[in-house]
């Protein structure tokens, strides 16, 4: 018979690397990731709601939904003419505010008289993003509307 001696494998040693005392350089300045709470940030300092749409369009789901909606609100209290169109889109059906809607998934219910008050203040705020538009199609849903609400928006937001 033959007999296959078996040999335990051998640890090879280690060699030893003496570190030098070469110090690696500097970091420079991080770059800013744009997609982060703070880039979306900087963005809406440097550029305004525009800005911040079209990062949020190219970061996706890399944005935070949180800062998404903080952004949009800082807009709004600024009284930008984009961001107060894109809330009235939130609230109206018939249109859709793309990326905050595609992308994050806010939405509020069909609600024509918000949407009317923030695509009135939108076209106060000097629009150029098709509020005055956007309220002109909501006007006519108002009129056709009997509850308090949608009279009372009509008369505040569709009288010329």
């Amino acid at each position: 018979g033959y007999f296959v001696r078996r040999t335990e494998p051998q640890d090879e040693p280690v060699p030893v690397v003496e570190e030098t005392q070469e110090q690696a350089p500097e970091p420079g300045p991080l770059a800013l990731d744009p997609c982060s709470d703070e880039g979306l940030r900087t963005a809406a300092a440097d550029s305004g709601f525009a800005s911040v749409l079209g990062t949020l369009q190219t970061c996706g789901t890399a944005a935070s939904e949180d800062a998404a909606f903080l952004l949009l609100e800082d807009a709004i209290d600024a009284n930008d003419a984009l961001a107060l169109a894109s809330m009235g889109r939130l609230y109206d059906q018939s249109e859709q505010a793309e990326v905050l809607e595609t992308d994050f998934a806010l939405s509020y219910s069909d609600t024509p008289p918000r949407a009317a008050e923030y695509y009135s203040r939108a076209v106060a705020a000097g629009d150029g993003v098709g509020a005055a538009e956007a309220l002109t199609a909501i006007c006519a849903r108002l009129l056709s509307s009997s509850d308090t609400m949608s009279v009372r928006a009509h008369q505040e937001y569709c009288q010329e």
